[in-house]
């Protein structure tokens, strides 16, 4: 956008800056807009979205608003809490999303981030946020606390080793309440040595996390994760998977049965999905549920008492749940149906509304028309 096609733009919106509560700015090019609000209040705003791939380098940065007193949520992608300052003081629900051109944040800058975060409950994180490699990742001076932080989400395109193990250390959220993992792995499982090999950071975090009462899994994981998720999340309550495999499901059932690391106050057990080999969809499902549910609770290794089970699992040409309610009608066990497709869910959290990633458009036409732009909302 340039400086042209910007200045219609905010002599329409600007006189009304005192009424917006919504401003969600998605364009390729966003610092001629950025700039021209430094040095206004918006006294109403309570969400800021904006996602770009403009790069400034304008010594300082911008402060986007002189104030903002309501905000309560901020979304930014493609820009960073260093080239562009909205005030934070009050915001609750912070969705930072990095994407893959932006520059890895060192542990030193991920830090300072959040210095003026003095309200957030609820953080995104989507992508690779922090380089873990960098010379600073060893120090333990980078913890950044969150005391009221309550729900974390974590998105990206990694194996749960390093970098979550990282990150999760680097943070300290002692009411931390909900757990929420979507990992993409590209790698190869080469032996279930290496994975757990991988995760014994992951384990010794349990220190840490006692607060912890839903861990939701939202990707596929390797039964390998398992007894490690046990020891770092010991006391959860609810456990959530997105996509969940047999073989996560197995080691679920025989960790808990021949070790004293069963998850002992699990009380909710949801399964959105099923991955499963074709040969052994019909039954074998709805076996493994009941038997586990059965055995936990005679075992009184987990007072399982609700299976939230998704609409979209069949089995015997039927839906599970209905099969799995029937099984266990009398071990006092309420058996729900999940409404809607978890993977309907987590996609709303993490692109509600038009909040999304620009790319950039080649219009051979010259007319640089896009789609991407300002919404303002008023009251």
């Amino acid at each position: 956008m340039t400086d042209t096609e910007a200045q219609p733009i905010m002599d329409a919106i600007l006189p009304h800056v005192q009424r917006w509560r919504l401003f969600s700015l998605h364009d390729p090019e966003t610092w001629q807009i950025i700039e021209r609000l430094e040095d206004f209040a918006a006294p109403l705003l309570e969400c800021l979205w904006i996602s770009t791939n403009d790069i400034w380098d304008k010594p300082g940065g911008l402060d986007l608003f002189r104030d903002a007193p309501r905000s309560q949520e901020l979304r930014m992608c493609g820009v960073s809490l260093e080239n562009c300052r909205p005030p934070v003081g009050s915001v609750k629900t912070f969705h930072f999303r990095v994407t893959a051109w932006q520059e890895w944040y060192s542990f030193h800058h991920f830090r300072s981030m959040f210095m003026d975060f003095a309200s957030l409950t609820t953080l995104v994180l989507q992508g690779t946020v922090v380089d873990v490699e960098a010379e600073d990742a060893e120090s333990d001076g980078w913890h950044v606390d969150l005391p009221l932080l309550t729900t974390l989400v974590v998105e990206c395109r990694t194996c749960l080793d390093d970098y979550v193990v990282a990150l999760l250390e680097a943070l300290n959220v002692p009411n931390l309440h909900t757990l929420v993992l979507h990992l993409s792995d590209d790698t190869e499982e080469d032996s279930e040595k290496e994975w757990y090999s991988d995760l014994k950071g992951l384990a010794a975090l349990s220190p840490k996390f006692g607060a912890l009462q839903t861990l939701h899994l939202q990707s596929k994981m390797s039964q390998a994760f398992v007894r490690p998720f046990m020891k770092a999340f010991p006391n959860i309550t609810t456990l959530i998977l997105g996509h969940m495999t047999r073989e996560f499901f197995i080691m679920m059932h025989v960790v808990g049965s021949l070790s004293d690391e069963s998850w002992r106050r699990l009380r909710t057990l949801t399964i959105g999905a099923i991955h499963y080999p074709a040969h052994s969809k019909d039954g074998r499902f709805i076996e493994d549920v009941v038997s586990f549910v059965k055995s936990a609770r005679k075992g009184r290794r987990s007072p399982v008492d609700t299976v939230r089970v998704g609409s979209g699992i069949v089995c015997q040409g039927r839906p599970a749940v209905r099969s799995i309610r029937a099984q266990l009608s009398g071990a006092g066990v309420t058996v729900e149906e999940i409404p809607e497709d978890l993977d309907i869910q987590y996609q709303r959290l993490m692109k509600e509304g038009e909040f999304c990633e620009v790319e950039d458009v080649d219009d051979e036409s010259g007319s640089g028309d896009t789609d991407e732009g300002a919404l303002v909302d008023l009251d």
